[in-house]
């Protein structure tokens, strides 16, 4: 439903055989400038597909509906007339070629500097996306702060997210998204349309780390013990 190709197509079905099926038995509903551009038969005298593209389809943002004219003229084998109604499903595209603005945020709550983890951000984009496109291998990371894990929360509507980043090092964490491509990491939305680069006014946490590290010694895993043969192995293992 939601597209930003540049040129879509109808399925009309009728529920028997008709006949004199052409273009001029339809009309676009739309502000679009594209055209009804063909018609092909799929199935014989049943099933027909109907293209419309052209115009100002590939930078157009709106709806594209498909309407029987008040003068068509289909009838059945029997020459009865199919009436002028609309059917009961009558289905429009959503077409979108805007990409999807971003912005990130320190969230609400947020206190900078900070010594407690998670770190979390707000993440806004200007419209739902597809969030199956939208990971932590996306984020890319601006600041000082090392060792750090992001997780993604969806609000629910695909459009306000919450960036949590756990961090092993102190620092600044500094989040952002590039813009997307074809050949790079993307985020998308419900048409397709990649997303620009995100944009903030404060995305900025400094992480003060005042926990003290572990420690843990032990053998390695294939150590041998008693033993005569050196060396003798352990792994050391801070937190």
């Amino acid at each position: 439903q939601y597209t930003n190709a540049n040129e879509v197509v109808f399925r009309v079905t009728f529920n028997e055989a008709v006949k004199n099926v052409d273009l001029g038995d339809f009309v676009k509903d739309s502000t679009t400038t594209a055209a009804l551009s063909s018609l092909t038969k799929i199935e014989n005298g049943r099933i027909y597909d109907i293209k419309v593209s052209g115009g100002n389809l590939a930078s157009f943002n709106g709806t594209i509906g498909l309407n029987l004219s008040p003068a068509q003229n289909i009838v059945d084998v029997g020459g009865n007339a199919l009436p002028v109604a609309e059917p009961a499903t009558d289905e429009q595209y959503i077409v979108d070629n805007i990409a999807p603005t971003v912005t990130i945020n320190q969230s609400g709550t947020q206190a900078d500097p900070t010594t407690a983890l998670p770190v979390n951000f707000a993440i806004v984009f200007s419209e739902p996306i597809d969030a199956s496109t939208f990971t932590v291998a996306d984020i890319r990371q601006n600041g000082t702060a090392l060792g750090i894990t992001w997780s993604i929360t969806n609000s629910g509507d695909n459009q306000n997210f919450t960036l949590s980043a756990v961090a092993s090092g102190a620092g600044t964490l500094v989040p952002s998204l590039n813009a997307g491509s074809d050949s790079a990491i993307v985020v998308k939305d419900r048409a397709g349309n990649h997303n620009s680069a995100s944009t903030s006014a404060d995305n900025s946490v400094s992480f003060n780390d005042t926990i003290a590290p572990t420690v843990t010694i032990n053998q390695t895993g294939t150590q041998v013990d008693p033993t005569s043969a050196l060396p003798i192995n352990f792994t050391v293992q801070f937190s």
